[in-house]
């Protein structure tokens, strides 16, 4: 078997392609035409074969039939090669380069209408939104008005003639403290005080409580648009009993009058009158000063007796377990240096509890008790001893002068101010007031003196009537 050389097919479907050519021309040119034709193409080949029926042929292709148009057998030797002594017409070569018309488009038929889809997406129609109501006007809130007293605390008790500092503050939640009106009122009828409140809302009242009772403090605040608040304070003005002016006679329920004693028609108890041998006391029998501390208030005058003046006269307080003991006291005190006090010591033998305080005119040295100087004096006397000066201070006395006395007792310490000037003041050691009836007594002797009190007051429990 000969292998073919693998050069020898690429110029063989060459010749192929070139004969289908040439046949497809033939169809339109002489055979004259055509032979020359096949000749040129076989000279410039130079590698057809002759078929055995003297049908040439090109490697690959169908003989060609000289029927069909083919080339002539005078153009072909008998061996089968191309003569080329005679050059054959060369047929034109078609114009190949010329672009066949191109056969009109045929109008494409119209795509059919198309039915748009329903539109699926569209969201369904809102309902539109109701009409919103205009916000109505904004009418300013109203305002909020306080008041407070911040001073003093309700409830508070005072003695009668006590003067109070009132302060209290006020608020508006709107207004200025410059725009509003503070007024102060006393139980609630009578105007203490209208005004413009301070800085921060302040306002103070400063008030003297003449009457005892209990009284109501009003703080009222008001704005511009006439609101109004208003605060209360409640005090409570106390007295420590009546003041005892004796300016009437005297009520023999409570007051007892013994020896030369008298109720003067001026309006004071007179112990002994201007008199020689005199000896007198009144005391109130029908109420008891408790025990405990106490302030005594009293007046007392003395003076215009004879022979320099004497004796003097006290003001006691006797713890006796009832009158019929004040009574046994007052029948046994003797006269002269014991002042109708005096029971014990130099003056007696009695057991006694009783607090005295003794104006002494006349120096007495031995003539039945013993003083501590020539001059008048002020005497804290015990248990009816008119020789035990517990405490005492020079004092004038007889100058037919009214003055003012004021006898404290405070646990151990005694005060005793004499028109207002505090001339003693100390303890005394186991000292205690227990209290008792109170009274005064009164002497003369040889020598003589009005002795005169007045204007009795015991502070020593504030009662709010």
């Amino acid at each position: 078997m000969h292998r073919r050389h693998p050069l020898s097919t690429a110029p063989s479907l060459l010749c192929a392609s070139l004969a289908l050519v040439l046949l497809a021309s033939g169809c339109s040119s002489s055979s004259s035409g055509s032979a020359g034709a096949i000749e040129d193409a076989s000279g410039d080949l130079g590698s057809g074969i002759v078929n055995l029926d003297g049908a040439r042929t090109v490697d690959g292709a169908a003989p060609i039939d000289p029927s069909d148009g083919g080339p002539d057998e005078d153009a072909v030797t008998d061996a089968g090669v191309e003569d080329t002594s005679v050059a054959p017409d060369t047929a034109e070569e078609p114009d190949t380069s010329a672009v066949p018309d191109a056969e009109p488009e045929l109008d494409a038929d119209p795509e059919p209408d198309v039915t748009p889809e329903p539109d699926t997406t569209a969201e369904p129609d809102v309902a539109p939104e109701p009409d919103v109501a205009p916000e109505p006007d904004v009418v300013p809130e109203p305002s909020v008005l306080t008041a407070m007293v911040t001073t003093p605390s309700s409830g508070e008790i005072v003695e009668v003639g006590t003067t109070l500092a009132f302060k209290g503050v006020v608020t508006d939640t709107v207004y200025d403290a410059s725009e509003l009106t503070v007024t102060w009122t006393l139980n609630g009828a009578q105007v203490l005080l209208e005004t413009t409140p301070a800085l921060g809302g302040w306002t103070e009242l400063d008030h003297t409580f003449d009457v005892a009772g209990n009284h109501n403090i009003t703080l009222t605040v008001t704005n511009p648009e006439g609101d109004e608040k208003k605060a209360d304070v409640a005090i409570g003005v106390c007295q420590y009993g009546d003041k005892e002016t004796f300016d009437q006679p005297l009520s023999s329920n409570v007051w007892t009058i013994y020896g030369d004693a008298y109720w003067d028609a001026g309006g004071w108890l007179e112990m002994t009158g201007n008199a020689q041998g005199k000896k007198g006391a009144i005391f109130n029998t029908a109420e008891m000063v408790n025990p405990g501390d106490v302030k005594i208030n009293f007046s007392i005058w003395t003076g215009g007796g004879m022979n320099t003046g004497a004796d003097g006269f006290a003001m006691s307080v006797v713890n006796a377990p009832d009158v019929a003991g004040l009574e046994n006291f007052i029948a046994t005190a003797k006269n002269g240096g014991c002042l109708g006090y005096g029971v014990s010591g130099e003056c007696g033998t009695m057991q006694l509890d009783a607090f005295h305080v003794e104006f002494d005119t006349w120096k007495n040295n031995g003539d039945v008790n013993y003083d501590p100087a020539a001059q008048n004096h002020i005497g804290i006397m015990l248990d009816g001893d008119a020789s035990n000066h517990v405490l005492w201070v020079n004092q004038t006395l007889e100058d037919s002068q009214w003055h003012d006395v004021t006898i404290q007792t405070i646990g151990q310490q005694i005060i005793v101010t004499f028109d207002g000037v505090e001339v003693i003041n100390d303890s005394v050691v186991d000292f205690q007031f227990h209290g008792g009836y109170i009274g005064f007594t009164g002497v003369t002797g040889w020598a003589t003196n009005f002795h005169r009190f007045d204007n009795l007051q015991i502070i020593q429990k504030c009662l709010v009537p």
